[in-house]
């Protein structure tokens, strides 16, 4: 009954090993094959000492079954530890163990991970190390398991949870670090679609450094959503305290779009994340080619935009690249940029009149962006009717501008609000027409409106007695920031006599310029990737007379810099997403490479009659990628790590514990540095006692024989 109760509390991790069981008929067979047959013969004189011999006969053979039951029982215990048997003091851990298992591993692959210790060895081999520990834990033949990489696109090892655990492991030896913010939700989910097609026990055991920036997202609510009801989860640290850390984060031009030869600024964000002060040296690169070396004095864990001049001599795009010395997280030790030389700013003016003809929208909007009429202007115009916007490549234009429009029928404003979503900046004049009705439609393409306000019936006024005023804004604001104050005093001398009623400010909207009766004239909204300005007016004539005055053009001018500038600024690319352009005229689809340094990549190019169009599905790395045709570059992209990434800030796990809402019992606080198993359900592993016992067993048996042979 004893020995009844003893296997109940046993499990065998490998129980195809008692196959070596075998094994105990060598030492049995060696008995048997040294036993003697003999022959007696009794001498008279050999007589007296008979009964003697066969004393000490019997005394040996006992001798002999004492060194046999040693050797058989050495050889079980070596088998024994072979199968890795499990002893479970708790008998419903040994119930549980005695059916599947199955076991997802989250393994933190983000960009974060790569960060060195003190010892020189990456966070994430740390990691890999505790998950391939897990993974010899797993009984071979009844336990399942998997791996999910935790990147901003989870992955798994495998396309279902699998008892091959060889394969996992030499996966999981395989595997990398990614240069991409990690999605923790996504990873769950995924996990918890593989556990709901297991019977078992399911277990889901996480690996990661505990990124403040990536876990906050992280709720109770989240794992009741996402995991299978009973999945226990287990937190394993990759013990790795956040260093000390300075990097460098969104570089861009001042301006975005800089002219040929014009003098212009590179500016990064410098960060230190260190409770001391620190001397930076910070290095500028264009196109590889240092440019310039400067020193930074930062203090404890400020943050500041930092500056070098350079004057583009090319209208070949250029990468820029501002560095510091490497430190142990080198992945935010460099940022990238691309400078882009244009002849002109690229904008559209949408205006259903005639731009040619003098007083109307479109003819004072062409006017102040295009004051010369030559290449000394600094935009680039391209006039559109409403009707053309379904096929306009409003994708290459840094800002729409709309003056006057018929009617605006729900098709093409879906077509301005999805190029604001992607990045655009629409600016929007009220004036003539139906504008209440136009911006209706517009508003309506998204549930709930996108745009500033709510738009009510106009307003017209005595030219001569009821006239308004723009006497207020937010001059400090960054539209309006180099809008000087002589500037000022010239747009509240301007009458206005139409404006729109506005019926309500949605609560994100920013109101820029109000007029003298307290209803905003200039709101600013952002959506999505992009932003809309809406401006209660028109510089149309029979509105006002404010296309007339120079202020006109010098707000319109600021205008549209400004949110090309916050435009680019905000469609910086990340590790992780699509590279694509438009590459103009016909190209030879043989000669053209994406580059990233002296790496080739392979990206997809259809061409058109006048025009190519070039995709690169997923940027694995952070860099300057350059499309080039031979020699020539053609275009290039900035990638970057996402600024979170470089946020090292770790959560406290017990706090982090509680917010989960999970039992420290079956969530217990490992770390790979100290070793010892989350997996609650493997008990006692007893294979090195076995191998102790085999070990003493065999020296008794040495010491037996040394004895009795003396």
């Amino acid at each position: 009954m004893f020995v009844a109760i003893l296997l109940a509390d046993l499990t065998f991790t490998s129980p195809v090993l008692w196959a070596g069981a075998w094994l105990v008929s060598l030492p049995i067979a060696a008995h048997l094959l040294n036993r003697r047959s003999q022959r007696r013969h009794y001498f008279p004189s050999l007589e007296l000492i008979r009964s003697l011999v066969a004393e000490q006969s019997r005394f040996m053979k006992w001798r002999r079954l004492l060194l046999l039951l040693l050797r058989c029982l050495c050889v079980l215990a070596i088998v024994a530890a072979f199968t890795r048997p499990i002893w479970h003091v708790d008998p419903a851990a040994a119930s549980a163990a005695a059916t599947q298992n199955a076991v997802v591993i989250l393994l933190d692959a983000s960009a974060s991970m790569r960060q060195n210790g003190d010892d020189g060895v990456l966070l994430f081999e740390r990691s890999k190390a505790a998950a391939d520990r897990l993974l010899t834990e797993l009984r071979i033949g009844s336990d399942v398991s998997n791996l999910i990489y935790l990147t901003s696109t989870p992955v798994a090892a495998l396309s279902e949870l699998s008892g091959n655990i060889p394969m996992l492991r030499s996966e999981l030896a395989a595997s990398q670090p990614s240069f991409e913010r990690a999605d923790i939700l996504a990873g769950l989910r995924l996990a918890g679609e593989m556990l709901r097609e297991q019977s078992g026990n399911g277990r889901v055991i996480v690996i990661s450094d505990w990124q403040i920036s990536t876990w906050q997202e992280v709720d109770a609510l989240s794992l009741i959503n996402l995991l299978p009801f009973g999945t226990q989860v287990t937190l394993l640290d990759a013990n790795g305290a956040a260093p000390e850390n300075i990097s460098v984060r969104r570089v861009r031009m001042e301006p975005a779009h800089p002219l040929l030869e014009q003098q212009a600024s590179v500016v990064a964000e410098l960060v230190n994340d260190s409770d001391r002060r620190k001397d930076v040296r910070v290095t500028f690169r264009a196109d590889e080619q240092e440019s310039n070396v400067a020193t930074f004095l930062l203090e404890a864990n400020e943050r500041r935009e930092i500056a070098f001049a350079y004057r583009p001599t090319s209208l070949t795009p250029t990468g820029l690249t501002v560095a510091v010395d490497r430190d142990l997280f080198a992945v935010d030790n460099a940022a990238y940029g691309v400078c882009t030389p244009v002849p002109g700013i690229p904008v559209a003016i949408v205006a259903d009149d005639d731009l040619s003809q003098t007083g109307t929208s479109g003819y004072f909007l062409n006017l102040a962006l295009n004051p010369f009429g030559d290449r000394h202007d600094r935009f680039r115009v391209m006039p559109l009717h409403t009707r053309e916007l379904p096929t306009a490549a409003l994708a290459e234009q840094a800002a729409v501008l709309v003056g006057y429009q018929t009617l605006l029928d729900p098709e093409t404003a879906q077509v301005l609000e999805e190029y604001v979503r992607r990045g655009g900046t629409l600016i929007y004049y009220c004036g003539q027409g139906p504008v209440r009705r136009n911006l209706q439609t517009l508003d309506e393409v998204v549930t709930g409106g996108w745009l500033p306000w709510i738009t009510g019936p106009r307003q017209d006024l005595d030219r001569w007695r009821d006239i308004v005023a723009i006497d207020s804004g937010r001059w400090s604001s960054r539209l309006l920031n180099d809008f000087d104050v002589t500037s000022q005093i010239a747009l509240r001398e301007v009458p206005f006599s139409t404006f729109w009623r506005v019926e309500q400010v949605r609560g994100d909207a920013d109101v820029l310029l109000s007029f003298s009766n307290g209803v905003a004239a200039l709101a600013r909204r952002t959506h999505e990737l992009g932003q809309v300005v809406l401006a209660n007016f028109s510089p149309a004539q029979d509105t006002s007379d404010l296309g007339k005055h120079g202020v006109f053009v010098a707000l319109t001018q600021i205008l549209a810099q400004q949110v090309a500038d916050v435009g680019a600024a905000r469609r910086q690319l990340l590790v992780g997403d699509s590279l694509a352009a438009t590459l103009p005229g016909p190209v030879d689809a043989q000669n053209v490479r994406l580059w990233l340094g002296d790496q080739p990549l392979t990206a997809a190019i259809s061409q058109d009659d006048d025009h190519a169009e070039f995709v690169y599905e997923r940027a694995l790395g952070p860099g300057v990628y350059r499309v080039r045709n031979g020699d020539k570059c053609l275009a290039a992209f900035a990638v970057n790590v996402d600024p979170s990434e470089c946020e090292l800030k770790r959560e406290d796990l017990d706090d982090l514990r509680t917010r989960l809402n999970l039992d420290a019992p079956t969530t217990p606080r490992q770390s790979v540095g100290t070793w010892s198993s989350p997996l609650d359900l493997r008990g006692t592993p007893l294979e090195a006692w076995l191998l102790a016992a085999a070990l003493c067993l065999a020296g008794v048996e040495m010491g037996l024989l040394g004895w009795w042979r003396k």
